[in-house]
Parts: C-alpha cells; sequence; structure tokens
C-alpha cells in the first residue's frame, strides 16, 4: 500500500493572514477620510492642508507600490511580502509622533 501524506492546512493559514493583511490595508487607506473632520478640530489643519496631505499619502502609497514590486520580483514573495508589511506598521506608528498637519 502506497503512503499518502496528510494535507498541511498551512495554505488556508496563509490566505487567512494576506486576507487579513490586504482587509487592513484598505481599511487604512479609508481612515484618514474618515478622520478628517476630527483631525482638523484636534490639529487644526485647513481643508487646503488636508488636501496635501491626502496628496502625499496618495503619492507615497503609488510610489510604495512600485518599489515594493520590484523589491517583490527580485526576492521573492514571502520576503517581499513580510519587509512590505513590516515597513507599512513602522508608518503607521510613526503616524502617532505627529504633532502638527506638517
Amino acid at each position: 500500500m502506497k503512503y499518502v501524506p496528510a494535507q498541511s492546512n498551512i495554505r488556508w493559514i496563509i490566505l487567512i493572514f494576506l486576507f487579513i493583511a490586504t482587509t487592513l490595508l484598505y481599511l487604512d487607506r479609508s481612515a484618514l477620510g474618515i478622520m478628517a473632520p476630527f483631525l482638523q478640530d484636534e490639529i487644526g489643519w485647513t481643508e487646503k492642508q488636508y488636501g496635501n496631505i491626502n496628496s502625499a499619502f496618495m503619492v507615497g502609497y503609488a510610489l510604495c507600490f512600485l518599489l515594493m514590486g520590484v523589491l517583490v520580483d527580485r526576492i521573492g514573495t514571502k520576503s517581499g511580502y513580510a519587509i512590505s508589511v513590516g515597513l507599512w506598521a513602522i508608518a503607521q506608528a510613526s503616524t502617532a509622533l505627529a504633532k502638527s498637519w506638517i
């Protein structure tokens, strides 16, 4: 009788982690728009300043997509995705240090 190893469920665990990371990414992108009125009161930025902040975020977001795409192609999916999620987490944590709109 031929031995057939049990199938691993690791692919489903990885899929769940990818789903969670992607969901958090999209929630994070919408958070600035939702929090804008509260942050305008708290920090005191104008509509123009909010537009500058949002534009800078979107430009940085697009550049990171391009750069991380090249990185993932060069070093592989696992390492590239781990690095990109780590850098995103550091960038998001550093927003807590903001004291003004700039």
